[in-house]
């Protein structure tokens, strides 16, 4: 897949849930050396993880929270010293949290790519 090396650019959080661009907005900014903390505000799909765990020097587990105002959330980025969340659509309307930037890693991916990477995540 090329790319940088994992763990190289600092920790993100990471957005799960169940859409399957979740897991390749996961991948493209571990292709740029991000770690990533998975984090849940509801349901998520377990697979998508596990199919990015073997890219990561990490065990990489879910951290649910309420939502991301919760004051849980807050502490968990200060005390993880997390730069910024990583999110799968740019229509999810969570990024109220102003302290925290949010990244949309498939916001202007050629739809060749998005297919290419999706293939290759998903073993086809």
């Amino acid at each position: 897949l090329a790319g940088l090396p994992v763990s190289c650019n600092g920790k993100l959080a990471w957005l799960v849930n169940e859409n399957p661009d979740c897991m390749l907005s996961g991948l493209l900014l571990m292709k740029r050396g991000c770690l990533l903390q998975p984090i849940s505000f509801g349901k998520f799909n377990q697979t998508f993880i596990d199919n990015l765990q073997i890219f990561s020097p990490l065990q990489m587990s879910v951290l649910k929270f309420d939502s991301i105002s919760s004051p849980e959330f807050k502490s968990f980025i200060e005390q993880q010293k997390i730069l910024a969340l990583i999110l799968p659509d740019s229509n999810l309307n969570i990024s109220q949290n102003q302290d925290l930037l949010c990244f949309y890693p498939l916001q202007l991916l050629p739809k060749e790519l998005k297919e290419h990477y999706s293939n290759i995540i998903n073993g086809v």
